[in-house]
């Protein structure tokens, strides 16, 4: 796409916006190709970072206040059939939905299915195991609220206690603590399993021994994870359904967690490396110290880092606000829609931040001796610092602060950028 064709795509978007906008926002547009060309960009390269001028125009009209969501092409109906299809699969799931507040409950089978009124069970089960040599431990979880925390001996315990209501005894879960070569598996067992529960709940609760230095492995299908107090060589969680809580971790090497849906909430923790994924909820890291990168994407929801410090942080976040405060190591941020404030307690690395849709704001101390870059494509631009050599333009701004050192990149598609001290 040429500059022209992206312009003229980006006017036709803002068509229900006043005339007098429409052409100002165009008119920045075009101001900022101009900008751009001249650090020797192509339109090409431009057209592709501004991204696709419907959702650009979204994003601006969200920003000032229309807020009108684009457009969408008109559905194509598919045959009557497949809507009387997705009618059955819903009345489907809105009866067992009803049937499971009755006490009904739906177990699956290798082979066949058992409908019926649910039974109670209660579940009790504990084990203990002695580490000896085991390099890791691997924790297997299907639908159960776990923590990890401290041993009182030098042995490994676990014990699965609650209740379930299902037609099926196949279908109460047991639980399992065996040696697996280098290591131990602790693991909630079912036969089957029973896909509506009435007034059900487990609790899974591990010790593991204070010189235990392994590996600990923990996959859960649903249910919260929380631990505490743990000194090992490594952590790694994957988690489907299910908030996580970690305090109090000091790791040799590295920290990963994967999670689809639910809240995160890390404080007191020092690794090597961290790699954090979330596709959906809350995020919240604090008092983080780690020797080397931390690697953090966020699909959705917002995003709280306090006191981290770090080799270089990288922030990749899609939906949802992002605040930093008293990060003390290099930033490579972006975000699609959401707002990015970033605090630094000592800069010492290089920041570059990148905003398609949302305000940035960087704060850093008095004395810092960096190197500035910053461009809008329609916002303002605001710095509190004295620079050397500065060239600002209507959309742009370059210049030095002290010995300027450590590069500072800002660019930002729909936002205004302030820069303070």
């Amino acid at each position: 796409m040429t500059r022209s064709e992206y312009l003229m795509a980006l006017y036709d978007a803002l068509n229900d916006i006043p005339a007098e906008d429409r052409t100002e926002i165009v008119s920045e547009y075009r101001d900022f190709f101009d900008s751009e060309l001249a650090k020797g960009r192509t339109e090409e390269e431009i057209c592709i970072s501004l991204g696709d001028p419907v959702t650009l125009a979204y994003a601006i009209k969200q920003r000032r206040g229309y807020g009108k969501p684009p457009k969408q092409p008109p559905v194509k109906r598919g045959h009557p059939g497949s809507f009387r299809a997705v009618r059955i699969i819903m009345g489907v799931f809105i009866a067992m939905a009803v049937f499971s507040i009755l006490g009904f409950s739906v177990t699956y089978e290798i082979g066949r299915g058992i409908f019926g009124i649910g039974e109670k069970y209660d579940v009790d089960n504990y084990k203990d195991i002695d580490p000896g040599s085991a390099e890791s431990i691997k924790i297997q979880v299907k639908v159960a609220d776990t923590i990890i925390k401290v041993s009182p001996d030098n042995k490994v315990h676990a014990s699965l206690k609650g209740s379930v209501w299902t037609t099926s005894e196949k279908a109460v879960p047991k639980l399992e603590v065996f040696r697996d070569g280098s290591s131990l598996i602790i693991r909630e067992q079912r036969e089957s399993l029973s896909i509506t529960h009435f007034s059900g709940s487990l609790n899974l609760d591990i010790s593991i021994p204070e010189d235990f230095r392994g590996r600990i492995i923990y996959e859960g299908a649903a249910g919260n994870l929380t631990s505490y107090g743990l000194e090992l060589d490594s952590l790694h969680v994957k988690l489907t359904l299910g908030d996580i809580r970690l305090e109090d971790i000091a790791l040799d090497d590295d920290l990963s967690i994967v999670s689809s849906s639910g809240n995160i909430n890390i404080e007191k923790l020092k690794a090597k490396e961290a790699y954090i994924k979330s596709s959906s909820g809350d995020k919240k890291l604090k008092s983080m110290t780690v020797r080397g990168d931390v690697t953090f994407i966020s699909s959705s929801g917002n995003n709280y880092i306090n006191d981290m410090e770090c080799d270089s942080l990288s922030v990749n976040s899609t939906s949802g606000d992002t605040t930093i405060n008293g990060l003390n190591g290099g930033l490579n941020a972006k975000s699609t829609s959401g707002n990015v404030s970033v605090t630094l307690e000592k800069l010492i690395g290089s920041i570059d931040i990148s905003v398609l849709s949302g305000n940035t704001e960087l704060r850093i101390p008095s004395y810092s001796d960096f190197t500035i870059d910053c461009s809008v494509a329609s916002g303002d631009i605001d710095c509190d610092f004295d620079l050397d050599d500065e060239h600002s333009g209507k959309k742009s701004l370059r210049g030095s602060h002290g010995a300027g050192t450590y590069p500072i990149n800002i660019k930002t598609t729909s936002g205004n950028i302030r820069i303070r001290d």
